[in-house]
């Protein structure tokens, strides 16, 4: 009886750190980290152009998104910018973001990661990488 009470508490214990060790960690996605900086990434369009990608996040949960092409490379003459706003929302788990540029017009930002200086995921079903 003792030896089957003994088996009981372990499992219990084993089920109980079992069980916590699956909880989310969002002490990297707040609304702090994510608003607090401009986000960018850059990188060459298939037709040769040098791209710079903004992301900008504030806390009443609007933002922008900006797309500048230039020539060659950041000094290069700027052929044309895309500027355009949204409102934005964690998803319930605080891993992903629903950015709502017009009724009905979504992308989704899943898997999101937000550190010190780098936003990180999977933007429009892209994987990409921001930084500040």
């Amino acid at each position: 009886m003792k030896t089957l009470s003994y088996v009981k508490i372990v499992l219990l214990l084993v089920l109980t750190i079992s069980i916590s060790s699956c909880e989310i960690d969002d002490g990297y996605n707040s609304d702090e980290r994510l608003c607090s900086k401009y986000w960018t990434e850059t990188y060459y369009t298939q037709g040769g152009e040098f791209c710079t990608h903004e992301l900008i996040f504030y806390l009443d949960g609007g933002g922008e998104e900006n797309f500048v092409y230039q020539l060659d490379d950041s000094y290069g003459k700027v052929l044309s910018e895309v500027k355009q706003t949204f409102t934005w929302d964690w998803t319930y788990t605080m891993r992903g973001l629903v950015l709502e540029y017009a009724p009905n017009d979504f992308l989704y930002f899943d898997n999101v990661i937000v550190e010190d200086h780098e936003l990180s995921g999977v933007f429009d079903g892209t994987a990409v990488t921001f930084w500040d």
